[in-house]
């Protein structure tokens, strides 16, 4: 049984998600409803939760910076807003779920499906994961990649390439060993453009300043001087106008 919060400030918005999971989604069990952010914090440590939804953008504090003044951070959150383009790069760099005003149904149910997919110990590093890249959104030299042993705070220019395994991504870099990441390669695509990261493959996400040879015959990318990796017929013609962009 899924233990819920639910944080808005127009308490319509509040009944109407009630509602729906109430009718829709099994096995929960909303624990309270709030309308006034900045009696969250007590409303955790009187009745905790396992899962948080909670508006961006509400009038005496945002969503955000509740999250800075809850401790501990060990349950998940979905982040609700009717502002589409509102902090959305950084919920994405978290790979937080998020659900749009008016609520969709399906999304929803995606959002539960998401939950329970996810272990224990990703739930309890998620929001610090979250945090750590909204403050930092601004600053591009380092990425918050959590994997089973805790997050890695990893600067972004030592990423040799990045690898698809399903719903999981796997990192390589300079000097460290490859770490695997609960997240899509096509998330950390979105992140990581603007940093010189260009898609060869479907299977592969490329650092272009670790690119030693670009081979026109198979086609191919030499990466770090050693790494053959495939470009794909289709992305041929772009991978090489990406590249004339960030290799002078």
């Amino acid at each position: 049984m899924i233990k819920i919060g639910i944080v808005d400030d127009e308490r319509p918005n509040v009944i109407n998600l009630e509602l729906l999971i109430k009718k829709y989604i099994p096995n929960t069990n909303i624990r309270w409803l709030e309308t006034d952010s900045t009696m969250v914090s007590g409303r955790l440590t009187k009745d905790p939760i396992d899962l948080l939804f909670l508006d961006i953008q509400m009038p005496k504090i945002s969503g955000f910076d509740l999250l800075q003044q809850i401790e501990p951070r060990n349950f998940e959150v979905v982040f609700v807003t009717a502002y589409s383009e509102y902090a959305l790069r950084a919920i994405k760099l978290a790979a937080l779920d998020y659900l749009l005003k008016p609520i969709d149904l399906r999304e929803l149910r995606q959002s539960f499906h998401r939950y329970y997919s996810i272990g224990k110990l990703e739930k309890m590093q998620r929001i610090n994961y979250f945090l750590y890249q909204w403050q930092n959104a601004d600053r591009d030299s380092k990425i918050a990649l959590p994997e089973k042993e805790g997050t890695i705070y990893q600067e972004i220019q030592d990423i040799i390439y990045c690898q698809a395994f399903n719903n999981y991504t796997k990192f390589y870099f300079v000097n460290r060993q490859p770490v695997l990441v609960a997240n899509t390669l096509k998330e950390y695509e979105n992140l990581l453009a603007q940093n010189g990261f260009i898609r060869i493959h479907q299977s592969y996400l490329v650092n272009v300043h670790h690119v030693t040879e670009l081979n026109s015959h198979d086609p191919s990318l030499i990466i770090h001087g050693q790494i053959k990796l495939p470009i794909a017929l289709a992305r041929r013609k772009e991978v090489r106008m990406q590249m004339q962009k960030f290799v002078k």
